[in-house]
């Protein structure tokens, strides 16, 4: 495939503008690489694709799964990495260190990356990451928890020293205090638990942190949350489902969205974009958890909720 021309280069500028476009000349290629083969990969791509067809922005897209067929992802990556007319869209951390390793050169997106943490300092990427800021997450705890006056968190000390001290000062703000207990390895959590119990808060706020929060520790912090009345603030829908109070969420198709004018601009010749963050927020709510625990959800809230399990 021919190298981009100048003629794309400039329709592509009048896109990011919002400028109507005819459609360029030639159509660039990209190459989708997911982690996984789940609903949210899906949407994102989705999403990614239908913003750039709105714009009549044309584009030749190759999807590979590292999770449903690892080594053909790994052959796409290789055959297209260094081609001057090729952008790679990488959708989960898994994909995004699969594209860099192999890959220095083609602009990339990383798209449902955990944090900013995972996105290298390489000028040729950019990235929309999953991180909710801080200020947002507490507003929300206000708004479900009004009455709420201590908060515990649980972290891990190798990771989220600064990411506790900024909580604390915002919770604070808000008029809340932080009670954070560090869990170093998965040994440590029934103590932390303990610990937090016997203060007596008035919500656990999950920071996301694998360590912490894994398929293997959540029965006995959702057990904890339940059996001490004491309200998880979850990390998706599926611990609500399972019993969480409530979660913020992503608009997956959104983010894809949001990548795709990424791409646009890194096609464009930008460099070292800064992380970019979800735009729409959703969230799911728990009212059999909020009965358990005496809880009343603003009606409004509930109303708004994209998922309410009963």
């Amino acid at each position: 495939m021919p190298r981009l021309s100048i003629f794309l280069r400039t329709a592509l500028a009048f896109f990011m503008a919002c400028v109507p476009l005819s459609a360029p000349a030639k159509d660039f290629r990209v190459v989708a690489i997911s982690s996984h083969n789940e609903a949210p990969y899906r949407q994102a791509l989705d999403g990614f694709r239908q913003f750039l067809a709105e714009k009549g922005v044309p584009i030749v897209l190759e999807s590979f799964s590292l999770e449903t067929d690892g080594a053909a992802a790994e052959q796409g990556i290789q055959k297209a990495a260094g081609k001057s007319d090729t952008l790679f869209l990488a959708l989960g951390t898994a994909a995004t260190q699969a594209v860099i390793r192999q890959n220095s050169t083609n602009p990339t997106v990383a798209c449902l990356v955990l944090n900013a943490d995972n996105l290298p300092p390489a000028g040729n990427i950019a990235g929309v990451t999953l991180d909710f800021p801080l200020e947002t997450q507490v507003a929300w705890i206000r708004k479900f928890l009004p009455e709420a006056k201590t908060i515990g968190v649980l972290y891990n000390p190798a990771e989220g020293r600064s990411r506790i001290e900024q909580a604390d000062r915002l919770l604070r703000k808000a008029g809340m205090t932080l009670y954070a207990r560090e869990v170093a390895k998965p040994q440590d959590l029934p103590e932390a638990l303990e610990k937090i119990a016997r203060k007596q808060v008035d919500a656990l706020w999950s920071l996301p942190d694998p360590m912490i929060y894994s398929p293997q520790t959540a029965k006995p912090v959702l057990l904890f949350s339940f059996r001490n009345r004491i309200p998880l603030i979850g990390l998706s829908d599926a611990w609500v489902k399972a019993g969480a109070l409530y979660a913020l969420e992503w608009n997956f198709q959104d983010i894809g969205r949001r990548c795709a004018a990424a791409a646009v601009k890194l096609i464009q010749g930008s460099r070292a974009l800064p992380p970019a963050l979800p735009n729409r927020i959703q969230y799911s709510v728990n009212t059999r958890t909020a009965r358990h625990m005496n809880l009343e959800i603003p009606a409004e809230l509930e109303k708004q909720a994209r998922q309410v399990h009963e």
